[in-house]
């Protein structure tokens, strides 16, 4: 058991304090500072909020105990205490939800937010009130914690994809961590959120960084779980080598390139577009997220110049309106990097199966991922989000909205994609002139299809070719449609194959190279969609689109494939008169593209290549 230490020591102690009140008064906290204080004054005349605000509750604990420590104004500890003592004199911080039994995430929240308070205001308790403080904080929420873990096994205390594993172990264990040595029970918890986060926190992060749960809930769980990774280390003098895991895995990449030049993230996965979106004028979320980039540059050998940018010019939960007092202990004492570093204009996430192709005007992030039986069951597997210009023209419908037939895929059959199953990047890589990645998508719908593969090309930075290769199972033939979903106005011109759709001052012209019986028309669910599918029902279906924007006056292009043999030749006519070649070849029967205007596609790799790298100092 680690020494006994006096308040605070979860994220720093009184030896830290003086160089800590340095640096906010200099360097790259400076700026930050005074936002972080006026909060705290603000939320000095603010009423509790209570449980029923309990994150806003959360934002106000944290923020004044903490401006209260780094300044020694009475006013900010009294006001952390007052709000923690609102949410303490609470009969219970959980309820029955029928899938869950014991904590959940307010009750992590409310642990948090009292964990902050006990540790950093702990100097203005007499010890009668310290005591009465922790009983109500055990009763609350380390008996309810203990009882989720030991006695019903809620759902989320063994699985490492979804949010709760990180916010109810890592808020529940922080309010351990800060009783931990003075109550056994306490102690008990802490070993348990410490062994269950050493494997969330391992796992939620793939391969080159990136998510299964989708950018919003990532954020969430990790946020959470690092909160109190941070404060076990510090008290146990070991971080499972957890941090140097992060650095081999990129953390923190995936958010940079999963946002969009509109300003919000390709939002797959249950995700609103405008959440941590940078709204104008609005210092409460900002993309990427701020926090978690500095912990990450923190722990970069020699730093990172991409995740410095992200931690000096992202933001925070909304509810820490843009002075999360972690960033302040977890931003590095290297330069502000005023100026954001290029990022390649090809990469794909290996775990997550997300991927972006962009240039300087087009950006398109693709999902080939998995649709998760062990969090929100979105089934938009093969969907897309496409922006120009800053415009978003091919949107997802966000939160709540999990139907297959809500996304920009394939459905076959009208069917909805089975949870538990998962794309698999077949290729992935840049030629000249082009950027391919083909995704098989076909275990979505087992039973159904033995081939779904989209293959997307991004054309010469211009447009991009959507080409799906579909064969069915089965004795009979399944209604085959792809769908693409907008927020703007569509207008089908089915005898020319065509439709634009046209969003504030952006259009996309849609073209229908293949099937040459498809028939295009415009519907409404969540969002505007438009519909393409063949005439005739067939077993084997190829699907080639041409997705080409440009601004609302702008004329299609002209899209003709023609097969011969195991040879499909997709030609395109830009309205400037020049012409385009993609060739694809039958490999083992599926297609596969040979080459773009001559450039041969032949070296582009498999896609279990690594593309995501750092930039380094």
């Amino acid at each position: 058991m680690p020494e006994p230490a006096a308040h605070p020591y979860l994220f720093f102690s009184d030896r830290d304090l003086p160089a800590l009140r340095r640096r906010i008064k200099s360097g790259p906290l400076a700026a930050r500072a005074p936002v972080l204080f006026r909060n705290a004054d603000r939320f000095c005349k603010q009423r509790a909020y209570g449980m029923r605000h309990v994150r806003q509750a959360l934002g106000l604990c944290a923020t004044t105990a903490f401006a209260y420590a780094v300044s020694q104004r009475k006013k900010f500890g009294r006001r952390a205490l007052a709000e923690a003592h609102s949410l303490l004199e609470r009969p219970a911080w959980h309820r029955e939800l029928g899938y869950n039994h014991g904590a959940n995430l307010e009750s992590a929240e409310a642990s948090m937010a009292c964990a902050f308070v006990y540790d950093l205001c702990r100097d203005l308790l007499n010890d009668a009130e310290a005591r009465d403080f922790r009983a109500r904080l055990l009763t609350l929420s380390t008996q309810v914690y203990l009882r989720s873990v030991e006695e019903f096994r809620d759902w989320w205390v063994d699985n490492p994809v979804t949010n709760w594993c990180g916010v109810c172990h890592g808020g529940h264990g922080l309010a351990a961590l800060a009783m931990y040595h003075e109550e056994p029970l306490a102690r008990r918890a802490a070993a348990y959120a410490r062994k269950h986060l050493r494997v969330f926190l391992r796992n939620v992060v793939g391969a080159d960084g990136g998510g299964h749960e989708g950018v919003m809930y990532w954020l969430y769980g990790m946020s959470f779980g690092h909160r109190f990774w941070h404060a076990a280390t510090r008290l146990f003098g070991d971080d499972g080598g957890l941090y140097a895991d992060l650095t081999r895995k990129r953390a923190g990449y995936w958010l940079a390139h999963m946002l969009a030049p509109d300003g919000a993230y390709a939002n797959f996965n249950n995700m609103d577009e405008r959440t941590c979106a940078g709204y104008p004028g609005r210092e409460m979320e900002r993309a990427p997220e701020g926090t978690l980039c500095a912990l990450f540059e923190r722990h970069a050998p020699g730093g990172d110049r991409m995740l410095r940018w992200a931690a000096d010019h992202g933001g925070t939960s909304y509810y820490y309106h843009f002075a999360d007092p972690l960033w302040f202990v977890w931003r590095s004492p290297r330069p502000v990097q005023k100026q954001r570093p290029a990022l390649p204009d090809a990469v794909h996430f290996r775990t997550a199966g997300h991927a972006v192709l962009k240039s300087k005007d087009l950006w398109i992030a693709f999902n080939g991922g998995w649709s998760s039986n062990a969090c929100h069951a979105n089934r938009d597997l093969g969907s897309f989000v496409l922006v120009w210009k800053g415009t978003r023209l091919i949107h997802d419908p966000g939160y709540g909205k999990s139907a297959t037939a809500q996304h920009s895929t394939l459905l076959a059959g009208k069917q909805e994609q089975i949870l538990g199953a998962g794309g698999r990047i077949l290729r992935f890589g840049s030629g000249r002139g082009f950027h391919y990645l083909a995704c098989e998508l076909a275990a979505v719908y087992p039973g159904w299809l033995k081939r779904f593969v989209r293959h997307l090309v991004l054309v010469d930075g211009r447009y991009a070719v959507l080409l799906d290769d579909v064969e069915q199972l089965g004795p009979s033939r399944r209604e085959l449609e792809l769908r693409f979903q907008t927020r703007g106005e569509i207008e089908a011109v089915p005898a020319e194959r065509r439709a634009v759709l046209t969003h504030e001052d952006a259009a996309l012209h849609v073209v229908a190279a293949a099937p040459g019986d498809a028939v295009l028309q415009a519907d409404r669910d969540v969002l505007a969609f438009l519909r393409v599918n063949p005439f005739v029902r067939r077993f084997n279906e190829t699907f080639a689109t041409v997705l080409y924007p440009g601004d609302p006056k702008s004329a299609a292009p002209a899209a003709d494939f023609a097969e011969a043999g195991a040879r499909g030749t997709l030609c395109v006519t830009r309205p400037d008169g020049v012409r385009d070649e993609l060739v694809f070849r039958r490999v083992r029967g599926a297609w596969a593209l040979a080459s773009f205007n001559g450039a041969s596609a032949a070296k582009i790799p498999p896609g279990s290549r690594q593309s995501v790298f750092r930039l380094g100092q």
